[in-house]
């Protein structure tokens, strides 16, 4: 049952559960069945084969279906396994028997039983096959009701046949010690199958709601996190804003539901615009909150952006003193002056910003400060960068040079600036 997707396996009810997992059981163990069946009809052909063609004829007839059901239960039993495991589309004939193959197997079995009840009656010891029978389908998973149907039939078909066995053997007396001994071993096979079923039922079931737990479980936490996805991306902004000589553009795409990375635009008081990208150390739901925190902070902070390494130091102590454990912060503040085109740019353990200039290669800007949240002190390094037409500047955290490709190979640092630098000119942000 850990086959199923956690949404199916959460809805699925305990009875329905209970249902497919005997089904499962049964289809496995039919193989076994199969071979038994098949291995005696093997032995009483060759035993009347020299005698009696006509028992010989039907003896041959039923180890053809037989053999002929084994080959079908053997190429469909993937499938039906699959498709009781929830692993795959219910389709073609595959499809019909999963719909409820105990129905299939026990029907065939009842069949099976009294065609060979009837070879049985030119022996002496026809009791015999009904009694090994009964331990045939020992192991199968049935519900109480419906083994309670297949031995009914069994002994019925056993009374009927111990008045037919006398006559058909020369004797005038119905073989009546025959039938109390496999009517006997018949109880016996009926309440052990009641016995291991009931067993089998309760393991199952408390297995079963373990993992319907755990399903549940994850899906409220699932949901947790689609509530804290949609929650971060409502805090990035929507559109960047709109200046005369400024072209802006962001995107934020976390590698979970939720990610540790900030980025804003927020205004300056004297005109400007600052761009803030921040990105906490991992993934999850603490990143996500921590995420809150940080945009809480620089709204608080935004009078002070005309310093952003100040407000980098502000920063650094909101992260030491609102969180018990140890939490690293990357951050970078780009002040961009529009009207005097100059920005000044201030990185706490950020990665380094790329610069490309009008015509000239891309570079790294590397200032090297220790992350906000450490132990260290707060020195924040800042630079000042004069800007002129055609210039392009990009913000970025490590997961965009830290994706990975299938076979394992990291983007690297070089390749985006070699894909920045590789921009014309005349494109947009």
């Amino acid at each position: 049952m850990n086959d199923f997707l956690v949404d199916d396996l959460a809805r699925m009810s305990d009875e329905d559960a209970l249902r497919r997992e005997f089904h499962a059981v049964n289809v496995r163990r039919l193989e076994a069945v199969l071979w038994n069946i098949a291995g005696l009809l093997f032995i009483a052909l060759m035993r009347v084969l020299p005698g009696n063609r006509a028992a010989s004829a039907l003896f041959v007839v039923d180890f053809v279906l037989n053999s002929a059901f084994l080959a079908f239960a053997w190429v469909l039993r993937k499938r039906v396994l699959a498709i009781l495991k929830g692993t795959r589309a219910p389709e073609g004939p595959a499809a019909v028997v999963a719909r409820n193959p105990s129905s299939w197997i026990v029907g065939y079995l009842a069949v099976q039983f009294v065609l060979m009840l009837i070879y049985s009656f030119s022996g002496d010891a026809w009791f015999l096959w009904p009694m090994m029978f009964a331990w045939l389908v020992v192991g199968l998973r049935l519900q109480t009701s419906e083994l309670l149907l297949l031995h009914t039939l069994l002994l019925f078909t056993l009374a009927v046949g111990a008045f037919f066995a006398g006559a058909l053997t020369g004797s005038k007396q119905p073989e009546v010690g025959g039938f109390i001994a496999t009517a006997f071993l018949n109880v016996i096979a009926f309440g052990v199958s009641v016995v291991w079923t009931r067993v089998h039922r309760k393991q199952f079931l408390a297995s079963w709601q373990k993992a319907k737990a755990g399903a549940m479980e994850q899906i409220r936490m699932r949901e947790e996190l689609r509530v804290g996805r949609e929650l971060q991306l409502s805090m990035l902004p929507e559109a960047p804003p709109r200046l005369r000589r400024l072209d802006l553009s962001g995107v934020s795409l976390p590698a979970t539901e939720v990610g540790g990375d900030y980025y804003d635009f927020l205004p300056d008081e004297n005109g400007g615009v600052a761009i803030v990208q921040t990105d906490v150390a991992g993934h999850g739901l603490a990143s996500g909150l921590m995420l809150a925190a940080r945009r809480g902070a620089l709204t608080l902070l935004r009078p002070e952006l005309h310093d952003p390494a100040a407000v980098l130091r502000r920063l650094h102590s909101v992260v030491t003193q609102t969180t018990r454990s140890r939490l690293l912060v990357t951050a970078v503040i780009l002040l961009i002056d529009e009207e005097g085109r100059e920005a000044t740019l201030a990185n706490a353990g950020h990665p380094p910003v790329i610069l490309r200039r009008d015509g000239a290669p891309a570079e790294l800007i590397e200032l090297f400060s220790p992350p906000l949240g450490t132990r260290l002190s707060p020195e924040i390094q800042s630079r000042r960068l004069v800007l002129g037409p055609g210039d392009l500047l990009v913000l970025h955290s490590d997961g965009a040079w830290e994706a990975q490709n299938p076979a394992g190979e990291i983007y690297g640092l070089d390749r985006l600036l070699r894909h920045v630098e590789a921009q014309p000119a005349a494109a947009s942000a």
